[in-house]
């Protein structure tokens, strides 16, 4: 008997997707290997930052200051992959997984590049620190400051008495709550619940020697209209990947998510796991 266990969890964050694109195009132009690995290496640890400005209210430094330590390597079809990582900082890390995810839309431009990057590793070593005036600030393995978050209680500050900065995410149908983790609750169960639904979990039948936990990662946006798109799905047969493809395109048309009262795209992943307790298919 095939038993199937479906957990969520969604991220989201305003992305600059224009200026990452930009900046990667940049990166692409260098001569050199190494000159094109210390651009990805500055590239990622900017990035890395970005989506930890999105989310600091959550950031909590132990005693002060915590390290990230990283290594994304390429593989053969231009995809960065996290090899590995060191941190127990759960807002880093989720800034890390997602800086991966989204990168991958770049695996064309890194195929297509005249050198040869693949099994090449970009090491990221960030530290964050919280100052005494209670600024945030990030800097590389040479000490050097490379980006200044504003202290929570400024952040706070500013939306408080500055209502044109108020961020408001996508409303998902039936989610439209004025309490915005109200609305992001519900909108994380509804998304649960419609992939639950839709997911055509007989194609597990068709992957051989399936069990334990599989992971696939999906990365999507909310445009400017509310619908969904450039839905990206990672995970270990391209089977599952296109059915989450499917399901994910098939979401309800929402209202925008806004900045400064204006529509904006909003990026978003999640990673769905599976726990296949048994998965026996007799194949007569």
């Amino acid at each position: 008997m095939l038993r199937i266990f479906l957990f969520l969890v969604l991220f989201f964050s305003f992305s600059s997707n224009a200026q990452e694109s930009k900046i990667f195009n940049e990166c692409l132009e260098k001569e050199t290997i190494s000159d094109t690995l210390d651009c990805l290496e500055h590239c990622f640890m900017l990035f890395i930052c970005h989506e930890v400005n999105n989310d600091l209210t959550n950031l909590k430094l132990k005693d002060s200051q915590e390290n990230l330590i990283a290594t994304i390597s390429i593989n053969d079809d231009g995809i960065f992959l996290l090899e590995d990582y060191n941190t127990s900082n759960l807002t880093l890390l989720s800034a890390l997984k997602r800086v991966v995810l989204f990168t991958s839309k770049e695996a064309e431009k890194i195929k297509e590049y005249p050198l040869n990057l693949t099994n090449k590793k970009v090491e990221i070593k960030l530290t964050f620190r919280s100052l005494k005036n209670g600024e945030i600030i990030a800097v590389n393995d040479s000490g050097k400051t490379i980006y200044k978050f504003e202290s929570k209680k400024e952040q706070e500050e500013s939306l408080e008495n500055n209502t044109s900065r108020i961020l408001s995410p996508p409303i998902y149908p039936g989610c439209k709550f004025k309490d915005l983790e109200k609305r992001k609750k519900c909108m994380s169960s509804k998304i649960e619940k419609f992939v639950v639904e839709n997911y055509n979990t007989e194609l597990l039948d068709f992957v051989p020697s399936l069990s334990g936990i599989v992971r696939i990662d999906v990365s999507f946006k909310i445009n400017i209209n509310g619908e969904v798109s450039d839905v990206i799905a990672k995970g270990p047969y391209k089977l599952l990947e296109f059915e989450a493809v499917r399901v994910f395109n098939s979401l309800p048309k929402m209202l925008p998510g806004q900045v400064n009262g204006k529509n904006v795209t909003v990026s978003y992943s999640m990673p769905i796991f599976y726990e296949v307790e048994n998965n026996k298919t007799d194949k007569n």
